[in-house]
């Protein structure tokens, strides 16, 4: 759209012409949105109609049939049917059915006939089986479905009352309900015209209509088959062959179905001249918009056309009166013309005596360039050959300089042009990309500043016992959310006790996790990586990174540690520089370990690093002089503490004997924690999980298991911090849980509670 616009010559007519259309779209926008809107309500406002009288119809039946069920139980009640007088009894019912506009029968226990509305009064009653599905099936009142009367062969229905005498069927009393009085009902009750009610039974049988009853009576609801639900709609042909748009109902009393249907050339009438309509109104809109459109290019191609001729008179040297339009702009353009028309003649008058004297400068400016031009040469071989270094190391960080500053320039190039067009959510995004980019160039520079530090050798090491568990449930936590964004398994093996590394905190936690976001980011989707820490040969400990990405070619793995070499990674959307592995690989050697790694084509890559061991001799823990707050029990408290690491044991003592005024007592194994905590009683049992024989989780099961100390709170103090076993640790039951490296007083704080709540 934008070569079409930008990089073709159109009439000043075009660019009008386009303008208008662009400003009659949201015109006819807004046209086409409240027509569908109303569109929309006029629908559900026609289907809200056609529910509401449903819902009339559907209580005007239940009524109805109500009532007859009420009177049948008053009829029931008659002395005259209690005493055995038929004839008063038959004087009675054909009483309340000519009131009621409908028949009663009574059978006996026998289902013989004995009384008959229908049946003129004195006249035989005909020996007539009564109709399937109105006999009395128990003690319960039930209404029937449409069936054919025996006496007249009309289609009735009714409703059936078992008359009981000594908790047996004595009689069964009925009253029938034609169709002709239904469709009576749905005309007084049912809605107005083009809607119109139907009844029908729970086989499906149309009882009645209130339009055209004697056409849609004894046949079969359309759509029946399809209704699973007691309501809802359907669309589709009446049994005149009609379409229809329906809802119905069944009624919980009868099991009926009340339907209420209007034509669909009703519901689509108001919708069809809503769109004309729109349609209407949006072509005049464009209409009259064109038409402005034309009338405005016209006039202004007319006043543009004079000044293109008067412009080309200037060019020609001919400088005359500008041309005269009613367009102020063009008076205005055509003034400026005949000025500059004026100055250009007087500057081309001192232009060609400067040309004189120029071309006799430039003879003599010639012959000194040609004496210069010797040593220039001269001395670009010189910079030729002092920007070979530097030209391998460009090379290799063009790409990833240009990437970032690229997104920089871009993105700030589009907010300048695009001013306050742009919406607030799009310069948000663009502003959003501009920092992503800064982050990644800012990442680049800093690690090409790192790689420049350890090559000169300026890199300051503070090397101390650092614990093993606790580096990697740092770099852990760091990497879990870069895992789960690229749906990597990223799992830490901590379940073998290690002795503490000397090495600097700081850059063992940079280079584990420089491998373990190298196994994720260059793996495989849905794929795994996973860390290990075991001791090696040569008082090492050996840290692990195992994926099951790509892996290396063989022919590319003697460039992994080549600074710059992303080995065919710098093409793809994946971030990096290709120094991680070469500062990493540095830093190890300066630590006094060594790196390497193990990759196989499709099956993953395994890279580790072996970092010395600590002389835990050597281990000096220093405590906080700051005064220590008020004891939080007596000095006869005793805790215990089960720990296998001496620097631990001697921390935790020197923090609660000098702070807190508890004496400890410690053990370093399991077996010996449980049986000191039986012999000592202590007030508290503070465990760590990872043990020599076992686990903290082995001290809680023991000491809660024997009644004589399952009273005693405990206290996990641990380094794996993984949130997998933090919730199992907090489900098994453990009091407090503290995760190193702690706090002073966070630990104090959870003594303090354990000691109050025991």
């Amino acid at each position: 759209m934008r070569a079409l616009i930008y990089d073709r010559e159109h009439s000043l007519a075009w660019y009008l012409s386009l303008l208008i259309a662009v400003l009659a779209i949201p015109l006819l926008a807004l046209t086409i949105i409240p027509t569908a809107n109303f569109i929309r309500a006029e629908h559900l406002r026609l289907e809200a109609v056609a529910s509401e009288s449903r819902e009339d119809v559907l209580s005007r039946v239940d009524s109805e049939l109500s009532a007859k069920l009420s009177l049948l139980r008053a009829l029931a009640t008659s002395r005259a049917l209690y005493s055995g007088e038929i004839d008063q009894f038959e004087a009675q019912a054909r009483e309340l059915a000519a009131d009621g506009g409908f028949f009663i029968t009574l059978r006996d226990r026998a289902g013989r006939m004995l009384v008959n509305t229908l049946n003129p009064r004195g006249r035989p009653l005909p020996d007539l089986p009564a109709p399937v599905g109105t006999e009395a099936i128990d003690a319960q009142p039930h209404i029937s479905d449409f069936a054919r009367e025996p006496l007249t062969r009309q289609f009735v229905s009714v409703v059936v009352l078992p008359v009981m005498r000594g908790g047996e069927l004595a009689y069964t009393l009925k009253a029938g309900l034609t169709s002709a009085s239904f469709a009576d009902l749905l005309r007084r009750a049912g809605p107005s015209s083009p809607y119109y009610a139907v009844l029908a039974d729970r086989t499906g049988t149309i009882i009645a209509s209130g339009e055209q009853n004697e056409r849609f009576v004894g046949k079969e609801l359309p759509g029946f088959r399809e209704i699973t639900l007691s309501e809802g709609t359907w669309s589709g042909l009446s049994p005149l062959g009609i379409p229809v748009y329906r809802v119905h109902r069944r009624s919980l009393l009868s099991g009926w179905i009340v339907a209420v249907a209007v034509p669909q050339a009703f519901v689509t009438a108001i919708p069809y001249q809503s769109i004309a309509l729109a349609l209407g109104l949006g072509t005049a809109v464009a209409g009259v918009a064109l038409g402005c459109g034309i009338f405005l290019s016209t006039r202004m191609a007319h006043a543009f056309q004079a000044l293109n001729t008067y412009a080309r008179e200037i060019g020609e040297g001919t400088v005359v009166a500008a041309p005269h339009s009613s367009l102020r702009e063009a008076n205005e353009i055509g003034f400026a013309l005949e000025q500059a028309g004026r100055k250009l003649n007087n500057n081309t008058l001192a232009l060609k005596h400067d040309k004189d004297l120029l071309e006799s400068r430039v003879a003599e400016r010639t012959e000194e360039l040609k004496a210069a031009k010797t040593s220039a040469e001269s001395a670009r071989e010189r910079a030729e050959t002092a920007n070979e270094a530097k030209t391998q190391f460009l090379a290799s960080m063009s790409h990833e300089l240009r990437t970032p500053l690229n997104a920089i320039c871009g993105y700030s190039q589009l907010l300048q042009l695009s001013g306050d067009a742009l919406t607030q959510e799009r310069q948000n995004s663009y502003t959003q990309n501009i920092i992503d980019a800064s982050e990644t160039l800012k990442s680049v520079v800093d690690e090409v500043l790192d790689l420049a530090r350890v090559e000169a050798g300026r890199i300051d090491l503070k090397t101390e016992p650092v614990d093993c568990l606790e580096a990697l449930t740092e770099v852990c936590r760091t990497l879990e959310p870069m895992a789960k964004a690229k749906r990597v398994a990223f799992a830490v093996d901590t379940s073998i006790n290690l002795p503490s590394v000397l090495a600097d905190r700081k850059r063992l936690i940079q280079i584990l996790l420089n491998l373990g976001s190298n196994a994720i980011k260059y793996n495989v989707e849905n794929g795994w990586a996973r860390f290990t820490a075991c001791p090696a040969r040569g008082r090492m400990v050996r840290f692990s990174v195992r994926d099951n990405g790509r892996g290396i070619p063989p022919g590319r793995q003697s460039e992994v540690f080549t600074p710059f070499n992303r080995l065919g990674a710098e093409m793809s959307s994946v971030d990096g520089t290709g120094v991680g592995l070469t500062i990493s690989r540095k830093l190890a050697h300066a630590m006094h370990g060594e790196m390497g790694f193990d990759s196989v084509p499709g099956a993953g890559t395994l890279f580790w690093v072996d970092i010395p061991i600590a002389d835990e001799a050597a281990v000096v823990h220093r405590l906080p002089t700051t005064p220590s707050s008020e004891a939080i029990v007596n000095c006869r408290s005793t805790v215990l503490y089960i720990e296998d690491k001496v620097t631990n044991l001697e921390l935790v003592r020197s923090i609660l004997e000098s702070r807190t005024g508890l004496r400890l007592v410690v053990a370093q194994t399991v077996r010996d924690g449980v049986e000191l905590a039986r012999t000592v009683r202590p007030a508290l049992v503070i465990t760590d999980i990872h043990l020599s024989d076992g686990k903290g989780f082995d001290v809680l099961k023991r000491l809660r298991d024997d009644p004589e100390t399952a009273h005693i709170p405990v206290i996990a103090l641990t380094a794996d911090a993984m949130s997998a076993n933090m919730e199992n640790m907090e489900r098994v039951g453990f009091d407090h849980i503290v995760t190193k490296p702690f706090k002073v007083p966070e630990l104090l704080e959870a003594v303090h509670q354990s000691l109050l709540a025991a």
